[in-house]
Formats: structure tokens, C-alpha cells, sequence
């Protein structure tokens, strides 16, 4: 698994190994001694995006008495580069509908940016639009109090978006 600022890395476990050894550093760089291990895997924090670095690896065995130490093993790879605003600009906005049931004033939250005109409007159960409101900030108080008690939809939509929920009038 690597990110722009975290590396995990797994191998397979060595049957004799009483612990293996680190190194992490820059790419290209051969390790003298590394640090001790004793799991068969390797978190790397705190890295910069769009880096190269290189991670080695070796164990230290023991096999009927005898100690021996493997080769380096070594992973070049590169971080993965910074998710900036754009990167989330597919995340496509949420609603919520707050307090439901309401008595007279609902509360419409949008969670995310609106594409182009945002309006929503208010259906009865047989699917009459009772109300028609514009969209234009991230939470938009709606008067319900002249509304009979029961169910009703609330339909948001903008140039790329179609919501629905459900509310309840006392």
C-alpha cells in the first residue's frame, strides 16, 4: 500500500528468522545495519508526495544452532502525489433534512458544492409539488408551519445532481 504520505510493505515470514532488520531511506541508498523488526511487514509514515525512496529488508536467522543473515531485499517506489481540490471534484454533494419530524421550520444542509442552480421542492404523498425553494447557501431554512401534517418528499436537483429524502410533518 503506498499514498502520498505512507507506505505499507508485507513479505512473506521466514520460518527461522529471529528478527529482521530496516533499512528506509532515499533511492539508491545501500544499508550498512538496519533497525530490528520482528513482525513481516513495514509502516512508513510521514513521507513527502511524489518522493522516490527505497526500502530494504533482511532477516537474521537461526537453523539447527547456526546464525546467519540474508541479503538486503530492496523496493524502490515512488509516493503517490498530493490530493488537492480538484482530485475530489467527482464527490457528489449529500443533504440533510433536520428536524424530522418538523413542526414549522426544516432545515435543508447541503454537504458539498452545488453544480449551477441548486433548487429543491417539496412533494405531498400524491406527488404534488407543495413548495419551490432556491438553493443558493449551504443551509436554507424552509416554513413548513401552513403544511398539513403527514409525509412529504423533498427533491434537491442542480445542473448534475438529483437528491431525495423523506420528512415528516407534525
Amino acid at each position: 500500500y503506498i499514498s502520498a504520505n505512507n507506505a505499507v510493505i508485507y513479505w512473506n515470514p521466514v520460518k527461522t528468522v529471529v528478527n529482521y532488520e530496516y533499512y528506509f531511506g532515499s533511492i539508491f541508498s545501500l544499508p550498512g545495519n538496519g533497525t530490528p523488526l520482528y513482525v513481516a511487514s513495514l509502516q512508513t509514515p510521514y513521507l513527502q508526495p511524489s518522493t522516490s525512496y527505497s526500502a530494504h529488508v533482511r532477516c537474521n536467522c537461526v537453523d539447527n544452532g547456526i546464525k546467519s543473515s540474508s541479503g538486503w531485499s530492496s523496493l524502490d517506489f515512488t509516493s503517490e502525489p498530493p490530493l488537492n481540490i480538484s482530485a475530489n471534484a467527482h464527490i457528489k454533494p449529500s443533504i440533510e433534512t433536520y428536524p424530522n419530524p418538523v413542526k414549522n421550520n426544516l432545515v435543508i444542509k447541503l454537504n458539498g458544492a452545488a453544480k449551477g442552480k441548486a433548487t429543491a421542492s417539496i412533494t405531498d404523498v400524491k406527488g404534488a409539488v407543495v413548495r419551490s425553494i432556491v438553493i443558493d447557501n449551504a443551509t436554507t431554512n424552509v416554513d413548513v408551519a401552513g403544511l398539513a401534517s403527514g409525509v412529504y418528499m423533498l427533491q434537491y436537483a442542480d445542473a448534475e445532481n438529483n437528491i431525495t429524502t423523506k420528512f415528516t410533518k407534525e
